[in-house]
């Protein structure tokens, strides 16, 4: 008898925990007043080196700001908004 491995469960972000850290982030640590929402997609992967965008609203305009994986674990660095 041959056993088969079980597939390997794929890792991906919950978008509206991101979608608050981002919102954390801007406020704490850029320091930017006007955050008024943060829209992360759907089911990007936790995969080390590489990113994904997230959409910006501040103070009524509309922004983006990229998110880069930095580990497996799900560590991410949140880029200034462009």
């Amino acid at each position: 008898m041959t056993a088969t491995p079980a597939p390997r469960t794929r890792r991906v972000f919950d978008a509206q925990s991101v979608e608050h850290g981002v919102s954390l982030v801007l406020r704490q640590d850029y320091k930017i007043a006007g955050v008024e929402t943060v829209e992360c997609p759907d089911q990007q992967a936790v995969v080390a080196g590489t990113s994904f965008v997230c959409a910006v609203r501040l103070g009524g305009g509309d922004t983006e700001v990229t998110i880069m994986v930095k580990s497996g674990d799900g560590e991410y660095a949140v880029g200034r908004p462009r």
